[in-house]
């Protein structure tokens, strides 16, 4: 987990060296700093000046404290809502059991496209944009898999526009369960009846979700539905994001490798997967001592 705690920091994109005009996150935006030591640290991009140096408040990670000149590069990250961040003190995921349990059943009693929406993030682990992004052509049925290929962003100065994933790594093949399939071949014909209802009104861009025009859904829109279906269910607090490190750790506790599980992330680098959820490869592997414990010597 990432718990609360500010730092203030200057920080320059003159000193990362893999950073574009282009890149540059938007006012708010969040990303994440990996540091030199291969530590990392997350918070929210309030520029100043000419827009290429940021002082801000930023989460911590696994570093106690940063330096501006600690950092090696930053990468883009979802996210996350700070005043409800304040409130629980950590920056959480869903826990398997009763909390996934509970959204699960929340869900039953919500429209049809959110319902959707929110299952595909919980199996498939894929960034908001990523899923916002998907379009039915990279949908393929005949093999049980998304291709993650769109990204869909939103600036101040540009709206909402379709970008490319984070990285060339993220650019991937994410294979689905046959049940997931089949809810998504409802969720088309659906949609498809939808369209034809609504005529010209609804523009066709080939989204699997959009807006109620047919044109690409507002990023922060799911994350607003998300808090608000937690709020209406009484739930935990939930964002997409959370959903994408519970799928993680849920692969983790089932003793997938890490190469794996970073290749359906999207992660350029195996280290990166290993060190975000340093903590849950930990807690698996006890557990997996715990198993061998009881199998070879705790007598009967």
């Amino acid at each position: 987990m990432f718990n609360v705690d500010y730092k203030k920091l200057t920080l320059s994109f003159n000193e990362f060296h893999d950073v574009s005009d282009k890149d540059m996150p938007q006012y708010g935006e969040y990303c994440l700093l990996e540091l030199k030591t291969g530590a990392y640290t997350a918070g929210g991009w309030h520029p100043s000046g000419n827009g290429r140096t940021a002082a801000g408040q930023f989460i911590r990670g696994t570093a106690d404290s940063v330096n501006s000149e600690d950092v090696a590069r930053w990468h883009s990250l979802e996210r996350y809502d700070l005043t409800d961040s304040l409130e629980q003190e950590e920056v959480d995921w869903i826990n398997l059991g009763p909390e996934e349990e509970g959204v699960r059943n929340a869900l039953e009693e919500e429209p049809v496209k959110w319902k959707m929406l929110v299952h595909l993030y919980m199996i498939a682990g894929a960034r908001r944009g990523e899923i916002l992004g998907l379009k039915w052509a990279a949908v393929d049925f005949a093999h049980n898999r998304i291709h993650i290929e769109n990204n869909i962003l939103y600036s101040v100065d540009r709206g909402i526009y379709e970008d490319t994933p984070k990285t060339e790594s993220s650019v991937r093949w994410v294979t689905l369960p046959a049940e997931t399939m089949a809810l998504l071949k409802e969720w088309r014909a659906y949609q498809a009846g939808e369209r034809l209802r609504l005529g010209e009104y609804y523009q066709d861009q080939g989204f699997v979700f959009a807006r109620e025009n047919g044109q690409p859904m507002h990023p922060d829109s799911v994350t607003d539905w998300m808090k608000k279906l937690a709020q209406r269910h009484d739930l935990p607090h939930i964002n997409p994001h959370a959903f994408r490190h519970t799928m993680a750790s849920m692969l983790y506790f089932n003793n997938v490798d890490s190469v794996s599980i970073s290749k359906r992330l999207g992660h350029a680098k195996v280290s990166t997967t290993e060190d975000i959820y340093a903590h849950v490869i930990e807690a698996a592997d006890q557990r997996n001592a715990d198993i061998l414990s009881d199998v070879f010597l705790k007598k009967a």
